[in-house]
């Protein structure tokens, strides 16, 4: 199962952060056959400094679908 995520508002309450516990979740996901995309109004660039480690692997969608990043 795909699972689409905003970051603004939904994941990332602050503008700049994501919780550790919160990261370690979604990165469980992929795990158990399922596939985390997230989606954002930002750029990929700016998605960057929210998205750490292993999440920067996965697919983002960002200035509203105008580009896709994966990997």
């Amino acid at each position: 199962m795909k699972f689409v995520f905003d970051l603004d508002g939904t994941l990332c309450f602050d503008g700049m952060t994501m919780s550790k516990d919160l990261q370690k979740v979604l990165l469980t996901a992929p795990k158990y056959g399922h596939e985390i995309i997230f989606a954002t109004a930002r750029s990929y660039r700016d998605c960057l400094s929210i998205l750490e480690g292993e999440l920067r692997k996965l697919t983002v969608v960002s200035l509203n679908g105008g580009e896709v990043f994966q990997d």
